[in-house]
């Protein structure tokens, strides 16, 4: 019997009324946002069930943004089709049809976002937004039905409402900052004031709750008031839960008999164990520990948007000659053998991995006037040749279309939006060169004299390579701009002996005349990097070696 091609295959379900353009339509929007894995290997396989033979096997895709955060994208991208699908009700939650018709390929990346207790934290807290926006809906459908105005009480439960359901943590904290945002809607725009604690008066969750609702809810000693329509029992009931980060200190377990020979204690000291614990509540306590939470959050996001921003906005104008380098201590890998004998499993043997990761701007292709570019190559247009002073009118952008390959003209689409249609002669290649290095060794102490020492070794190695592979990229066999970027931490980068050895760095290349050394700090216990993301590579490499001796 001939088997039927996978692609015609249809399980037997409800009928499907939704037409195929915009199947197709949503199907385009998924390709178009998000990423494949750079793994040839990673993929994906989609197998018949009636014909196990027919199989498709596709490269993953990977979702780093929750259905209702790409759904909000599908709204500004196509208003007419998302007005079409949305829930009248719910407008912000992704319908089914979106979902159903997303590419079998599409797996959640389970590293989203920042790493740190702060993003966390809050992501286990918008678990009981649900419950709590539910109770809201009830109260202000009862003030709505009510004979009694209280205009300003229902637009602020409607403000927390909306607050409450947005997609993604940063648009909750931008809802919050708006009035004093504007229109830009960007939270790295934010006065300092708005987003240290609770020093303006103007925005903010608080405004809304502890200077609105919650006044006019419950009195001075937290009861409720008896003579307002606004309480009732959504405010009382314990049904909303949520998750939050503790700190737990477990004592030290004291020394038993002094015969016992197979117990040690640890110095007597109480350890601090970091707990993820559930929370239950009413809406009233999810109330107060959102607006805590927010004022916290707010800042930090600030901060994270803040630097994310200015390492986007460098990327995009470095030019030839200026190397960028991140450094970071790697977590400390252990060296297992495949067969150990029983007294092993107590020991473990580890190493210091440092990670640095480097990066420039190839001349041989910034140079070009001529040559085929592809769709997504980034570009400088009007941009000055390597080593020419920098013309200030160029701008960044993006090859978002092929307009003919004979005469070489092309569609570029800068950071704003804007296309414009420069010739290829203007348009100078911003094609990088990354190298990773790993710095390994057997001791275990990460300070500055250890960085001082991976940063020499690995200074010296690259100028040899850049000599040997890209003379054009180092003309005068030396580094001549230099920009290292790694977190504060004082214990080994943020420190006088560090700033020290930096400067010293450009005096071995013949001062500060001739070579720049710039040093940029980021905030620590923010998220992962580049760097973080590489050490974890070398150390699954060497797991893997090891388990195949």
């Amino acid at each position: 019997m001939r088997q039927p091609h996978l692609d015609d295959y249809s399980r037997d379900e409800r009928s499907d009324v939704t037409p195929i353009t915009d199947k197709r339509l949503i199907y385009a929007y998924y390709k178009r946002k998000l990423p494949e894995s750079p793994n040839k290997r990673d993929t994906v396989t989609l197998r018949h069930p009636e014909f196990p033979s027919q199989v498709k096997t596709e490269r993953k895709m990977y979702r780093f943004e929750t259905f209702d955060e790409l759904w909000a994208g599908f709204k500004k991208d196509h208003p007419a089709t998302y007005d079409q699908y949305k829930n009248k009700s719910k407008p912000l939650l992704a319908p089914r049809v979106f979902r159903d018709n997303a590419p079998f390929q599409v797996k959640k990346a389970h590293d989203t976002g920042c790493c740190c207790i702060k993003c966390e934290g809050m992501n286990e807290l918008r678990r009981g937004c649900n419950g709590a926006a539910a109770k809201l809906v009830d109260v202000i459908s009862r003030l709505h039905n009510s004979s009694i105005n209280l205009r300003a009480i229902t637009s602020q439960l409607e403000a927390m409402n909306a607050i409450l359901c947005m997609p993604s943590k940063y648009d909750s904290i931008v809802a919050c900052l708006a009035p004093c945002l504007g229109r830009a809607d960007k939270l790295e725009g934010a006065n300092f004031e708005c987003i240290n604690g609770n020093e303006c008066s103007k925005c903010g969750f608080r405004q809304l709750w502890s200077g609105g609702v919650r006044n006019a809810l419950l009195k001075q000693n937290e009861e409720f008031r008896a003579n307002t329509i606004l309480a009732g029992p959504e405010w009382k009931e314990s049904k909303i839960h949520w998750r939050h980060y503790t700190q737990q200190v477990s004592g030290a377990i004291s020394q038993g008999d002094d015969d016992s020979d197979e117990y040690s204690p640890s110095d007597g000291n109480n350890a601090r164990n970091l707990v993820l614990e559930t929370a239950s509540g009413n809406l009233v306590q999810f109330l107060d520990k959102y607006e805590e939470m927010t004022e916290k959050h707010a800042y930090h996001r600030h901060l994270v948007s803040t630097e994310r921003t200015a390492s986007m906005a460098y990327d995009q104008n470095v030019r030839p000659f200026m190397i960028s380098r991140n450094q970071d201590f790697a977590e400390n890998g252990s060296i297992k053998n495949k067969r150990q004998v029983q007294s092993q499993y107590w020991m473990t043997i580890s190493y210091t991995l440092f990670i640095s990761c480097v990066t420039w701007v190839q001349t041989s292709e910034w140079n070009k006037v001529t040559g085929k570019l592809e769709v997504g190559d980034e570009v400088t247009a009007y941009g000055e040749k390597a080593g020419e002073p920098i013309n200030m009118n160029s701008y960044w952008g993006t090859v978002t279309g092929i307009l003919s390959l004979v005469g070489e003209e092309y569609e570029v689409t800068d950071k704003n939006g804007t296309k414009h249609y420069p010739n290829r002669s203007d348009l100078r290649h911003r094609k990088n060169h990354n190298i990773v290095y790993g710095h390994v060794s057997d001791d275990k102490v990460h300070d500055s004299y250890a960085m001082q020492h991976f940063t020499t070794n690995e200074l010296c190695d690259l100028e040899s390579y850049m000599v040997q592979k890209f003379p054009e990229d180092l003309p005068s066999g030396k580094i001549e701009c230099l920009h290292t970027k790694s977190d504060n931490a004082a214990s080994h980068f943020k420190s006088r002996k560090s700033m020290n050895y930096f400067s010293r760095l450009s005096n071995d290349r013949g001062g500060s005349s001739k070579r720049a050394l710039v040093y940029s700090f980021s905030a620590p216990n923010h998220g992962k990097g580049k760097c973080d993301g590489s050490g974890g590579c070398m150390k699954h490499k060497v797991e893997h070696t090891l388990h195949q001796l």
